[in-house]
This record gives C-alpha cells, structure tokens and sequence, in this order.
C-alpha cells in the first residue's frame, strides 16, 4: 500500500514538472539558485531568474535576465548560454 502511494507521488510530481531534487536524498539540489547565482556574477546582468522543471527524466530550464547594459547584448547572452550548459553539463558527469 506505502508503495503504490509512493509510485503515485513520483507519477503525479513527473506530471507537473516538478523542480529538480536529489534522487538519493529527496532534498532539492539548489541548482536554481546556483545558476542564478553564476548569471548575477557576470557584469552585464542587474539581475536574473533561472526555472528548472524535471520532465520525466529529462531537465528543461529557462533563464532571465535584466541587462545593466545593452552593449554586445546578443554576445554576451549566447556566452551566458554557454557557461550555463557547461554548468549543466558538468553536473551531469557526477557519480
């Protein structure tokens, strides 16, 4: 019974996109709040917002940003984009 109610949570929360967790703790992994993070440490962004959404097994985002300068805007969002899949990347690689 505890298991059906288990499959049942993890079916409806693959339904709804639910944020990104750690499989081995349950625990969020916070990795919104380190892509915002990173976006904000670059000189061209006032501010930025990243959201994560789990689909099934795969991990789909979107990120906004305020630029503080409109300068090589087109540049520096395509860099931006890099250093984000890179992020991303990498973390795929860990055990």
């Amino acid at each position: 019974m505890m298991l059906t109610g288990w499959n049942l949570r993890e079916a409806t929360g693959d339904l709804l996109d639910r944020r990104p967790y750690s499989i081995l703790t349950g625990k969020s992994e916070k990795l919104t709040e380190k892509l915002e993070h990173k976006l904000r440490l670059l000189d061209w962004v006032a501010d930025a917002a990243v959201r994560l959404k789990e689909e099934g097994d795969v991990l789909a985002g979107e990120a906004y940003t305020a630029s503080a300068s409109h300068e090589r805007l087109v540049e520096n969002t395509e860099n931006a984009k890099k250093q984000l899949e890179s992020a991303m990347t990498s973390r795929r690689a860990r055990p």
